[in-house]
């Protein structure tokens, strides 16, 4: 049970901290459209996992970032929202998104108030700051529009703004609408001179994005005109234009120019302010156009035609406004006779297509029915299939690792075979060379005093024929003592000198003057090996030597020792008659077979390079 509970506690912690990373996004996320960073937003809304709550929020960017500007591509994306959701911030996003698509698509846009308020109410149940802001964003902005800068409600919402202010960009955002209400205000205009001052210096102070600070940079352009200072005027509508292009920048800029069309026209410059004017046609709203129109002939009317004097083209010009404001009308009716055409077909369309869906579903619903047992009948013969297979694998690993765990044994026992081989050989070696000190050399030393005594007293002595008697029994000892041991291999020339000084013993008295010349070479051979290790090496060069002797035919041969970090390498090679390797099937008729032994025994590698008359060359490398 306890392996289950802690799984569990697993999976519910880890689902925990993943809702509050979620919340964390979307609360990121909301920061940046509250400041209208809408570049900003766009990349952070790909954060949030649930598809259709990201939807809600890209449709919100969308809308707002638009500002009435694209206002075909928005009405086909607010036709599909469905306000009814079980999510509680889907709701709110999604009148959201409604409230601000009516406050700058809508010419009645004022009810768009219902949406607003919905989303408002909800956010304070969901207790979501950021939503709350938005909300009383979409309710002041709306207010702004419409003719009602008076009522107390507008005002308390503004103040609703300021005490939900959380940083200084809330704050900022709270002063841009206290400033625009005192600006439009028809009681209290005086105190639109001491907001405007407080704007100037927060707009200053804060980091604003784009957007917004088209719209602070357009409030205090106007405070600037306002109190006749053209200068400072001149230069926020200038920075307007320094803004970067973006659908929401178009309005602003679009009244930047006629601002500085103004400024230039109350100047007597006429030609500098009609090419403000003309520049202003690039940012008319082309989804309204008609209205954008309306309001480029009334501003230049009035604002350019009137300071220049120019009485007749400003009477045209307003009564051409007229038309443009009839044809607006007009063209907003016959707009949403076309939008409401389009949403009928769209929701004659989608009905259509859940019929063939349906119709679709029911048809799969049968072919499923009937593929099913045959689908569920190939899965369990399937499956029985895969589960014998995988037995039969599992019996032949088995048998494999039992194969090789033999093998093993038998390798194991084979390197202790020869392990003890060697030892016991060693040992029977120096019990040989003892013997041969201690017998033999006692022999010897008593024939010597024999031969001295002799030489002393020859002419002393009377019968010499005992004397000879003796030194040749001894002699005789010695012979057959020594001969008894002559086929012995001493390695006490290892234990006394080391490995070098013997093979280069060995290859001294191998040697034959005029027939073969045997030399060593060794690289980095300074230190002593361990003494097993020495014995071992010794008796492999000893047997390679004997072969060169018995088979080379060889006039030259040479030994080379190499002492790496961690590896000896050994060259044996000679300039005989070699051989064919690829014919040789055994090689147990040059001794080849327990030399590959003893270098196998110390974890070693043999390589054998030979071609016929071409002699041989035997590497092996042995780690120390």
């Amino acid at each position: 049970m306890k392996p289950i509970l802690l799984l569990l506690i697993t999976f519910y912690s880890s689902t925990y901290i993943l809702k509050g990373q979620e919340e964390l996004y979307q609360n990121v996320l909301l920061k940046e459209i509250v400041a209208h960073n809408f570049s900003k937003a766009k990349i952070d809304v790909h954060s949030i996992e649930d598809i259709t709550l990201k939807n809600s929020f890209g449709n919100l960017i969308q809308v707002m970032e638009h500002r009435g500007q694209m206002q075909k591509v928005d009405s086909i994306l607010v036709s599909k929202i469905k306000l009814e959701n079980n999510s509680k911030i889907i709701s709110i996003l999604n009148n959201l998104t409604l409230g601000f698509y009516t406050l700058n698509n809508e010419t009645n846009n004022f009810q768009g108030i219902e949406y607003f308020n919905k989303a408002y109410t909800l956010s304070k149940e969901f207790n979501n700051k950021e939503l709350l802001k938005l909300s009383l964003i979409g309710i002041i902005e709306l207010y702004t529009l419409q003719v009602v800068h008076s009522t107390d409600s507008y005002k308390e919402y503004i103040l609703e703004l300021t005490n939900v202010a959380e940083n200084d960009m809330d704050r900022a955002l709270a002063s841009f609408y206290e400033n625009s209400f005192y600006a439009n205000s028809i009681h209290s205009p005086k105190d639109f001179f001491e907001t405007s001052k407080n704007l100037i210096q927060i707009t200053n102070q804060t980091q604003l994005s784009p957007a917004l600070q088209g719209r602070f940079y357009e409030d205090i352009a106007v405070y600037y005109r306002v109190i006749n200072h053209k200068d400072s005027a001149y230069y926020y509508n200038q920075q307007i234009l320094l803004l970067p292009e973006s659908n929401y920048n178009n309005k602003t800029k679009c009244y930047a120019l006629y601002e500085l069309a103004n400024l230039a026209a109350t100047q007597q410059e006429a030609k500098q302010a009609k090419d403000y004017l003309a520049q202003a046609k690039k940012y008319f709203n082309k989804s309204n156009y008609a209205h954008s129109q309306y309001s480029w002939e009334k501003w230049k009317a009035q604002y350019v035609h009137e300071p220049l004097k120019e009485y007749d083209s400003a009477y045209y010009l307003l009564e051409k406004a007229m038309v443009y404001e009839a044809n607006k009308d007009f063209k907003s009716n016959e707009e949403k006779i076309s939008q409401l055409n389009i949403e009928l077909q769209t929701a004659e369309k989608e009905k259509q297509i859940l019929i063939e869906q349906q119709q679709k579903k029911q048809n799969r619903n049968i072919a499923i029915g009937l593929a099913g047992g045959l689908i569920g009948v190939t899965i369990f013969a399937l499956l029985i299939y895969k589960n014998t297979k995988r037995k039969q694998r599992i019996a032949e690993q088995e048998k494999e690792l039992e194969i090789q765990k033999k093998e093993k044994i038998l390798k194991d026992q084979e390197l202790n075979a020869i392990d003890a081989m060697i030892a016991g050989q060693e040992k029977e070696r120096v019990r040989l060379a003892s013997d041969l000190h201690d017998s033999v050399g006692a022999t010897l030393t008593a024939a010597k005093l024999q031969f001295e005594h002799l030489s002393k007293n020859k002419d002393k002595l009377g019968t010499m024929d005992e004397f000879f008697n003796k030194t040749g029994i001894l002699l005789d000892k010695a012979y057959t003592e020594v001969r008894s041991m002559a086929h012995l291999k001493n390695s006490g020339v290892i234990a006394k000198k080391g490995l070098l000084p013997a093979i280069t013993t060995l290859a001294k008295n191998a040697s034959v003057t005029g027939q073969l010349n045997i030399e060593v070479q060794d690289f980095g051979f300074d230190e002593r090996l361990d003494s097993m290790m020495e014995i071992t090496i010794f008796r492999i060069i000893q047997e390679l030597v004997t072969n060169i002797i018995k088979h080379s035919e060889a006039s030259e041969a040479n030994i080379s020792l190499t002492q790496h970090k961690e590896m000896l390498s050994i060259i044996v090679e000679d300039n005989g008659k070699g051989f064919d390797t690829r014919k040789v099937n055994s090689k147990e008729g040059m001794g080849l077979s327990t030399i590959e032994k003893r270098i196998e025994h110390l974890e070693g590698t043999l390589e054998v390079d030979s071609t016929p008359k071409k002699g041989t060359s035997i590497l092996i490398e042995i780690p120390i």
